[in-house]
C-alpha cells in the first residue's frame, strides 16, 4: 500500500494526463471494453485562444407559435435586432451558518430568460407582442461566426413572452423590448435537425459547430404535443 501511495503522490497528482491514462487502462483491464465506456470524460477546451473571441451577435432570431395539431414547419424571422441575450439563472440558495458565514451555495432550480431589442416598430411587431400572453412559442437563434468559423446556435422548444409592452415615441431611435421565459417541456423534445434535440428536464440546447444546423423544421404541432 505504501508503494501505491508513493506512486500516486509522485506521479498522478503531478501529472493529470497520466492520471487519466491510468484510469482508462485500469477500466479496460478490470471491466473490458465496457470499462472504457464507463470512464467519465470531461471536455477541457478552455485556455487562451484568440479564435474564440467575438464582438457581434447573430442578428437572427426566429419564432413560431406552437399550436395543437399545427402543420407549419417553418419559423418566422422576428426582424432586425439591436441586441439580444440569454440569461441562465441557477437560482443559487446560500447556506449561512449561525455565525453569519456563507458555508455553501446550492442551486435551487434553474431559469432561462431570453431578451431582445427589436429595431422594427411597426404594427406587425406590436400586435405580435400585444396578443402573445396566452400563446406558446419555440425559439431559435443563430450567432455570427467566431474568428475560427464556428457558429453558435440556441434552441428553446417552449417559451412565453412575459414582458410589459412599452412603446416609446421620441426624437431618437425607437425600439421595442421583448422578453421570453423558457418553460420546462413535459418531456424530451425530438426535432429536426437532431442536433437540437432537448432531453427531459432541460429548457433548451446551445450548440457550436463549423456550420449552422439551421432553424427547426419539425411541425409546430408535433413540438406542441411533446412540450406543452
Amino acid at each position: 500500500m505504501k508503494a501505491i501511495s508513493r506512486f500516486v503522490n509522485r506521479y498522478l497528482t503531478r501529472y493529470p494526463a497520466v492520471s487519466i491514462l491510468v484510469v482508462i487502462i485500469l477500466g479496460v483491464a478490470i471491466f473490458g471494453a465496457a470499462g472504457l465506456a464507463a470512464v467519465p470524460f470531461v471536455a477541457m477546451a478552455l485556455g487562451k485562444n484568440r479564435q474564440t473571441f467575438s464582438n457581434k451577435g447573430g442578428g437572427l432570431l426566429k419564432l413560431r407559435e406552437l399550436t395543437s395539431g399545427g402543420a407549419l414547419t417553418t419559423m418566422e424571422d422576428i426582424g432586425y435586432l439591436s441586441e439580444s441575450g440569454l440569461n441562465i439563472d441557477p437560482k443559487m440558495v446560500e447556506h449561512v451558518d449561525e455565525r453569519g458565514f456563507v458555508i455553501n451555495a446550492l442551486s435551487g432550480g434553474e431559469e432561462w430568460r431570453w431578451k431582445s431589442t427589436l429595431m422594427q416598430v411597426s404594427i406587425d411587431e406590436i400586435n405580435t407582442l400585444k396578443t402573445a400572453q396566452n400563446k406558446f412559442f419555440h425559439l431559435y437563434y443563430k450567432s455570427a461566426a467566431l474568428p475560427n468559423g464556428n457558429i453558435q446556435e440556441i434552441y428553446i422548444p417552449l417559451v412565453k413572452i412575459v414582458n410589459v409592452l412599452e412603446l416609446s415615441f421620441k426624437n431618437d431611435k425607437r425600439t421595442i423590448e421583448v422578453e421570453f421565459l423558457a418553460l420546462m417541456p413535459k418531456g424530451a423534445v425530438t426535432v429536426t435537425p437532431s442536433g437540437f434535440n432537448v432531453p427531459a428536464d432541460s429548457y433548451g440546447t446551445i450548440v457550436e459547430n463549423a456550420s449552422a444546423l439551421g432553424e427547426v423544421t419539425t411541425a409546430n404541432g408535433t413540438i406542441y404535443t411533446a412540450a406543452v
